[in-house]
This record gives C-alpha cells, sequence and structure tokens, in this order.
C-alpha cells in the first residue's frame, strides 16, 4: 500500500520530490523534537515559544553547524543530464526507526517512485 501511495505522491509533484521528502523526514524530526524540547524550556520558566516552526528550522541549521556539514537539511543535487538515474539512497544494514518498520526501505520507495521516472511539475494522464 505504501508503493501505491507514494506513487500517487509521484504522480502529483514528480518522482524527485517524493524521494526529497523521504530525505528530508529524518532531519525534520530530529529538529521538530529539539523544538518541542525548546518550547518545553520555554514553557516551563513561564515564557512562550511563539513560533515553533522558525526554531525547527533554526535547529536543522544549528545542526549542520554543529555536525560540521552545511549541507546538512538539504537534499544533494540532481545530475540534470539523466534525473531519472539519480539515487539519493544506498542499501543498508541499519534498521529503519521502530514508527516506520512498517514501512518499505526507503531505497525501495526511491527504486519504486523512478521506475517511470515524472518529472517535478508533471502530472502522469
Amino acid at each position: 500500500m505504501e508503493f501505491q501511495a507514494d506513487l500517487v505522491a509521484v504522480s502529483l509533484t514528480g518522482s524527485d520530490e517524493l524521494v526529497h521528502a523521504l530525505y528530508k523526514l529524518p532531519m525534520a524530526n530530529e529538529s521538530w523534537n529539539h523544538s518541542l524540547g525548546f518550547a518545553g524550556t520555554e514553557w516551563n520558566q513561564n515564557r512562550t515559544a511563539h513560533d515553533i516552526f522558525a526554531a525547527q528550522t533554526l535547529f536543522i541549521d544549528k545542526l549542520g553547524q554543529i555536525i560540521g556539514n552545511e549541507s546538512y537539511g538539504h537534499v544533494p543535487p540532481i545530475d540534470r543530464t539523466n534525473p531519472a538515474d539519480h539515487r539519493i539512497f544506498r542499501k543498508n544494514f541499519t534498521q529503519p526507526p521502530q514508527m516506520w518498520c512498517t514501512h518499505p526501505a526507503n531505497v525501495d520507495r526511491e527504486e519504486n517512485a523512478k521506475r517511470h521516472y515524472v518529472e517535478g511539475g508533471s502530472r502522469c494522464p
């Protein structure tokens, strides 16, 4: 079912856009958790975190600085000469987080999304 849902997303946004979203999810999740912690700290000190989404963006940037990776939170550039062959995910031996254990591996989802490549902004008939 997840593969089919991915193909619906691909038909609306394009193959690369789905893959890019999958790539950004772990970083978004990590920075969201930091943002929630920040908001909780502010609340405990009788202050308000006015824009938790802005805090999330700042945490993504800060985490990239901490780990010395300027491209953290950004997808790798696509080789525009043959975007259908461009891949982000590689097979590995690590397990997905428990909350995603029922989902296919991202490498398999990327292959599914690019089996019939759809350019961004175009729609399937």
